[in-house]
């Protein structure tokens, strides 16, 4: 992901710098809030505080409502695992707000964080899953 600088001349610039990287979808990697926070000049657990009050004042809901969807695509070519439907269904009720979100879907279908790192950017590349936001 691209590094940006950006200034912080407010609490609503700083809130417009969120909402603009929740639209564009939470990273695939281990830390994806750090990456985040860092792209915006801000430490992860104040981004994850500022996505927080942005879920609580319902603002992120209403940018992200149709855009926060897991889709399923029909597809003869591909038949998804186990595995692969569990990862969508979790990702479906959004990423967790977590430092290692990746790690709780991990624990939550029993794979190793490299496999479910894989798995989840395979089925981005594939078109089964949309942008990944944040649980809300």
């Amino acid at each position: 992901m691209k590094q940006r600088a950006f200034q912080h001349h407010s609490v609503a610039d700083l809130d417009e710098q969120v909402l603009m990287l929740m639209e564009a979808g939470v990273p695939v990697c281990e830390r994806p809030y750090q990456q985040l926070a860092q792209s915006i000049a801000l430490g992860e657990m104040a981004l994850i505080l500022r996505i927080q009050i942005l879920i609580k004042e319902n603002r992120l809901q209403k940018r992200l409502m149709l855009q926060r969807k897991a889709r399923l695509i029909a597809s003869q070519d591909l038949v998804l695992s186990h595995w692969d439907t569990q990862l969508i269904s979790l990702l479906k009720k959004g990423l967790p707000l977590s430092s290692r979100p990746y790690h709780i879907l991990a624990k939550q279908t029993d794979l190793p964080i490299d496999e479910v790192l894989f798995r989840i950017e395979r089925l981005v590349s594939l078109g089964y899953l949309d942008k990944i936001s944040p649980a809300i």
